[in-house]
């Protein structure tokens, strides 16, 4: 009996310790599969963290990130604009709404008057200018010049038509501020004179005659006025003798004979100085008018401004006038405020490319003077 007993109990122990075992077995079986599984997946990890694919790795996150930063930016720049369209639609809106018209009738108002102030000078009527001298730049013949005399007065008389649209004009000034003939004071002159300077003279003084009238008769004037100063090229001495240089002056016989021409009409009237100056009264406005032989210009710097300057300075000391006219240097130039210099009917020459004068297209001038205002406008009167 013992010994059966015996048996069953270390049977039964048997069985335990088994079952004990292999449990122990497979607990110890689990952690040795685990800790392979581990291993092949840190050599898998292992594997895939080279330097190649960290790299890869690194940029593929860095874009993500760029592009997430760049979309922020988007959306906020979206968001932004989005509320200033939202504010100019409301100022739209706004402006739509409140519109307020303003009713513009035509002003009626009086004419204001107005003397325009027509300048004739350097003429130089028998000049020869060939094109070949001067690079093609001016040509100039006794008949290139006769045309542009007629068209001189034409232009002048439009200009004055358009003027008197909005201003009353009862006065016009025509100023004869000589060298209208190039004469014989310097011998190279010579050949190139088509006539002599008698002849030029005569030529010179049956255009003036015709465009006074042809101005009496288009415009519906009370007066013209026609102020007279000699040129430097007129005389017949060998200098400008300056106490005596009308005595000694083609243009002064010229101007005194076309002045008995017209001694019959009461709305022409001439002044003729004896002085290289001549003074008009226009309003409260005294005007001077000379040739321009005092001006002495060599091409400075500062063109006819600084030499014209002084000598007006010196002359508004004794004589203050308003403003200032003359002609002798060939070219047309407002200094404004103080004096204008007329341009030329014979244009460009051989004489203005030697001293380097600028080039500008044959012309003569004229200014509108306003009893209100003064000076007002100037324009050329181009004669080609």
């Amino acid at each position: 009996m013992k010994k059966s007993l015996q048996r069953e109990i270390i049977a039964s122990n048997m069985e335990k310790t088994n079952i004990d075992l292999q449990k122990l077995i497979e607990q110890k079986t689990g952690k040795l599969l685990s800790l392979s599984y581990i291993r092949v997946m840190k050599s898998r990890e292992n594997k895939d963290e080279t330097p190649k694919n960290l790299i890869t790795k690194k940029l593929a996150e860095n874009k993500r990130k760029d592009e997430e930063k760049n979309n922020k930016k988007m959306l906020e720049h979206l968001m932004k604009e989005n509320v200033r369209l939202e504010n100019d639609l409301g100022n739209i809106l706004q402006l739509k709404n409140g519109v307020q018209e303003y009713i513009l009738s035509k002003k009626v108002a009086s004419k204001g008057e107005v003397v325009p102030i027509i300048l004739a000078s350097d003429w130089h009527i028998e000049e020869l200018v060939k094109p070949e001298t001067v690079n093609g730049l001016n040509s100039y013949t006794l008949e290139i010049a006769d045309k542009r005399i007629k068209t001189f007065f034409q232009n002048s008389v439009r200009l004055v038509k358009r003027e008197m649209v909005d201003s009353k004009v009862d006065t016009v000034i025509l100023a004869l501020l000589g060298d209208f003939i190039s004469g014989a004071i310097h011998e190279p002159l010579l050949p190139i004179c088509q006539v002599q300077p008698m002849d030029a003279i005569i030529r010179v003084q049956n255009h003036l005659i015709s465009g006074i009238k042809f101005m009496l008769a288009e415009l519906k004037i009370k007066k013209l006025l026609i102020p007279c100063t000699v040129g430097n090229h007129s005389r017949i001495s060998p200098k400008v003798w300056i106490a005596t240089e009308n005595g000694f002056s083609l243009e002064y016989l010229m101007y005194n004979a076309i002045k008995g021409v017209f001694q019959d009409e009461p709305r022409v009237e001439f002044q003729i100085s004896a002085s290289q100056h001549c003074y008009v009264d226009v309003w409260n406005y005294k005007l001077r008018f000379l040739h321009g032989t005092q001006i002495r210009y060599s091409g400075g710097l500062g063109g006819f401004t600084i030499p014209g300057n002084k000598k007006v300075n010196m002359w508004n000391t004794p004589i203050p006038a308003y403003y200032t006219f003359m002609g002798h240097l060939h070219q047309l130039f407002d200094s404004n405020p103080k004096f204008l210099v007329n341009g030329s009917l014979i244009g460009y020459n051989t004489f203005a490319l030697s001293i380097g004068a600028e080039y500008q297209k044959p012309c003569q001038a004229i200014i509108f003077l306003s009893k209100k205002h003064g000076k007002c406008g100037v324009n050329p009167i181009y004669v080609e």
